[in-house]
């Protein structure tokens, strides 16, 4: 459920998605931390699989969260301020020193009055004494923002792959099982084909989306190499696979049926292009007996970053995302989020939230969206 000796700090919680939860560097603890503009959704999967969220908080206290998730349509939170800090009490002698000088001023003022009175002469107007200032109390101090050079490969991976808020409520979106494992599950599974590039990955995260019914309406998945040349081999072995992956026969042990696997390259040529992303995209055809089904494969590259997108029904409307509900303007809008994130730093993957291999964003042990399609 978790891996052992992470570093402490908050991450996605897998009870509640929506909301962070605090990691200790050894378990997850009763921490939470929900942001004020979406409503978070019980990931029942998970606690039916694992159990009741936990109830011991943390000790000591954990630190302010750092919001990770932002995107330009839907800024981050404001820092909360800091409490205004109480007066010292050896400011109090100051206080009660101006007290005394204010009374004293009124006094000598009365007096100036009554002798002017006496003798019949206008009264002269006294001089105030100066006002002995109060001590000011600290104001609140907004919490700095993290440079884009302090972000985690963990904040990275969560601003580039499909969110809860990116999506209408009818949906829902979750992490998968085994997901954020950087040893073992595929990420480049597709036809079964070898991936050696896969051991310079040093960060993943696959989410998906379900509709009431619980079907699968699109998988994501990001990853963080270990540098650009990691992306580029990842490509080339992709393109590699698919060219050689034509009427590929295996054999589906559920039903017992041979199953014909073909890839071929998706016509492109009329989406719009963004330029600083390399784009890959193959509809993945499965045949057995008289059915037929057909998979988009979308997989995107800039540096370090690889991103994934698979569409399970790519013909016709799809689940809006950000509002956009066909396939190449979807593709455009993660092609624009991924240019605008930069790497994260560091090589440490965040807790994994499930103990399945994670086999692809398809779900757990399904091997993604047709089994051997992707990850």
């Amino acid at each position: 459920m978790t891996e052992q000796g992470s570093a402490a700090g908050w991450f996605p919680d897998p009870w509640m998605s929506g909301q962070q939860r605090f990691w200790d560097g050894d378990r997850w603890t009763a921490d939470i931390f929900t942001p004020g503009w979406e409503q978070p959704v019980a990931n029942e999967v998970f606690a039916a699989a694992h159990g009741p969220a936990p109830t011991t908080p943390a000790s000591p206290p954990p630190p302010p969260p750092t919001w990770i998730g932002s995107t330009p349509t839907r800024p981050a939170p404001p820092p909360a301020a800091a409490p205004v800090a109480a007066t010292p009490s050896s400011s109090r002698p100051l206080v009660i020193g101006g007290v005394v000088a204010a009374a004293l001023a009124v006094l000598l003022a009365a007096l100036v009055v009554a002798q002017a009175d006496r003798d019949g002469r206008p009264a002269a107007q006294p001089t105030p004494a100066p006002a002995t200032p109060a001590p000011e109390s600290p104001g609140p101090s907004p919490s700095p923002t993290p440079s884009p050079e302090g972000r985690s490969v963990a904040q990275t991976l969560a601003d580039l792959v499909v969110r809860q808020q990116d999506v209408p409520r009818r949906f829902r979106v979750s992490p998968i099982p085994g997901g954020r494992s950087v040893a073992g599950g595929p990420t480049l599974d597709l036809c079964d084909g070898a991936y050696p590039s896969e051991s310079r990955r040093i960060g993943r995260l696959q989410t998906e989306a379900k509709d009431r019914a619980g079907s699968r309406t699109l998988s994501t998945e990001a990853v963080q190499y270990d540098d650009e040349a990691g992306t580029e081999q990842a490509f080339r072995e992709v393109a590699d696979v698919a060219a050689g992956c034509q009427n590929q026969m295996t054999l589906d042990l559920t039903t017992g049926e041979l199953v014909s696997r073909s890839v071929a390259p998706e016509p492109t040529g009329s989406w719009r292009s963004t330029p600083g992303v390399e784009r890959l995209a193959y509809r993945v055809t499965e045949s057995a007996g008289a059915d037929e089904d057909s998979t988009l494969v979308v997989y995107l590259r800039r540096g370090p970053l690889l991103l994934g997108l698979y569409f399970p029904k790519p013909d016709g409307p799809q689940m809006p995302v950000e509002g956009r509900r066909t396939v190449p303007a979807i593709v455009k809008l993660f092609e624009e989020r991924l240019l605008d994130t930069p790497p994260g730093t560091g090589t440490q993957s965040p807790p994994d939230a499930g103990s399945g291999s994670g086999s692809g964003p398809g779900g757990s042990g399904d091997g993604g969206p047709g089994s051997g399609v992707g990850a």
